[in-house]
């Protein structure tokens, strides 16, 4: 639908529903929120928060994402991808880089899988098919022949350690926590039990899983 505003004289917007997952128009249990917004509950962003960027920013932006293909389509559709390749074994896994770089550089474990360019497609971003192999997957984007960033997802191993990062004035903690791998990578799949608890004048105001 953007499409039809960046080229449209008498169009001059677009209206967007919404910012923010809300509670609500959940679908099914055991799920809780809509999940039409550009970011989550807790704020994080979401794939769609990185393909408005690529409409609105002039700043290159690069994000890479990637969901599982079953009979020939991505699995549970675009909105499923995520950042993180961690899959299984012979699982065919269709890459996206959501980018406004004019082209985009695949690598998997230091191996050129290719480079797409813009001029190719009319979508926002460029994406590759390809079969999984664990290791370090990135992206490299170029506009004018020069590089102007980049990107990468690492598989991650079993869960190790919590980091805690907050961020705080006088009235409110933001308090995020990450599972991660005894190398420092996040483990985007980890579904252990955290337990919070809090001593002081405080109250636990819980968000969302990232």
């Amino acid at each position: 639908a953007w499409r039809a505003v960046d080229t449209s004289r008498n169009i001059f917007a677009q209206f967007v529903w919404t910012g923010f997952d809300f509670m609500g128009e959940a679908g099914r249990w055991p799920s809780r929120s809509s999940s039409a917004g550009l970011m989550d509950l807790a704020g994080f962003p979401k794939t769609d928060y990185y393909i408005r960027q690529t409409l609105w920013l002039d700043k290159p932006v690069i994000w890479l994402v990637a969901g599982r293909i079953r009979n020939g389509q991505p699995e549970r559709g675009p909105r499923a991808t995520k950042p993180s390749w961690n899959w299984n074994s012979g699982d065919s896994i269709r890459v996206n880089c959501i980018t406004n770089a004019e082209e985009a550089a695949l690598f998997l474990n230091g191996r050129s899988l290719g480079k797409k360019s813009k001029k190719d497609t009319t979508q926002r971003g460029l994406f590759w098919i390809l079969a999984y192999e664990p290791g370090e997957l990135s992206v490299k984007g170029f506009s004018g022949g020069k590089e102007v960033g980049s990107n990468k997802l690492v598989s991650s191993k079993e869960p190790a350690k919590l980091v805690v990062i907050t961020e705080k004035n006088k009235q409110l903690a933001h308090i995020e926590i990450f599972i991660k791998d005894s190398q420092d990578n996040a483990v985007y799949e980890a579904s252990n039990e955290i337990t919070v608890d809090i001593k002081g004048p405080a109250i636990l105001r819980p968000g969302a899983p990232l």
